[in-house]
């Protein structure tokens, strides 16, 4: 695995809004990135590539110059206007959409290129079915159940196909509540599929702001492994985020570029998602 996370694998990140979601997964593509020697793998024309290139598609178009390099992730091309606009990194590549038939479409499409370590969906909510977006669409219209149906269909044609270009595919989501027949909510990320197919799962919660809590200068998150077919599940570690200052973590400089700052028990659970650096 890199970055803690297994190579080839489906891994679903899920949590409540402002919990530290996006910005967990961006510093595990910079992870991947940071990856570039040559290891033999090819593409489907079977030329070798560099491996480091990571595709993150959008959907919720809330990209940040600043903010996401700043959580450890090299800015690369950002496609604009139908245009790759080059930024200085050769390794990143970034799409805007929010249509969920189109966006599913892409991550296929670029896993079975062989050309990606990782790619990350930013989020399976914001993606929004055709049926709903169609301009003779009545918003009284009955579309039950859309897009956990397309997810379902996209995740089988994807589990075994991302193992095989040992690609990751990272999707995040946020927990919704549904009701079941004895009229109780209960808690899900939006799709049944998701939870059977991903090979990790993480659960992000905020246990704490750091600072006031009117104007907080950051906040602590917990991080649970709640399934794991590479490892034991169960583990949990803790990280700080900070929304000022040149990283949005706490790093060592002479360790990495950036990194998530790991407590105590962090290495005693082994969570499988930290740069962790051992000494003595």
């Amino acid at each position: 695995s890199k970055a803690g996370v297994p190579c080839g694998g489906i891994v679903t990140i899920g949590g409540k809004s402002s919990s530290g979601k996006s910005a967990l997964a961006l510093n595990v593509l910079g992870s991947f990135q940071r990856n570039i020697a040559l290891s033999g793998k090819v593409d489907r024309d079977g030329d070798l590539v560099k491996e480091g290139n990571v595709l993150l598609l959008d959907a919720e178009r809330s990209f940040s110059h600043d903010w996401y390099a700043r959580t450890g992730l090299g800015i690369g091309a950002v496609l604009k206007n139908g245009e790759w606009v080059d930024n200085g990194e050769d390794n990143f590549r970034l799409i805007q959409s929010n249509e969920g038939e189109v966006t599913l479409d892409v991550v296929q499409e670029a896993v079975n290129s062989g050309l990606y370590d990782a790619i990350l969906v930013d989020s399976t909510t914001a993606l929004v079915p055709m049926a709903d977006l169609a301009e003779n669409s009545d918003l009284s219209d009955q579309n039950m159940a859309l897009l956990a149906r397309l997810m379902s269909r996209h995740l089988k044609r994807i589990k075994n196909l991302a193992r095989k270009r040992e690609c990751t595919v990272i999707y995040i989501a946020q927990p919704r509540k549904n009701m079941d027949k004895y009229q109780t909510f209960i808690e899900s990320l939006g799709a049944n599929a998701i939870q059977f197919y991903s090979d990790l799962i993480l659960k992000v919660s905020r246990t704490e702001w750091i600072g006031k809590n009117d104007e907080p200068d950051g906040l602590v998150s917990k991080v649970s492994c709640v399934k794991n077919k590479v490892s034991k599940p169960g583990k949990s570690a803790s990280f700080s985020l900070y929304y000022e200052g040149e990283s949005a973590f706490d790093y060592d400089m002479d360790y990495v570029d950036s990194a998530v700052m790991i407590t105590e028990e962090a290495e005693e659970a082994g969570l499988p998602i930290f740069l962790v650096k051992k000494a003595g």
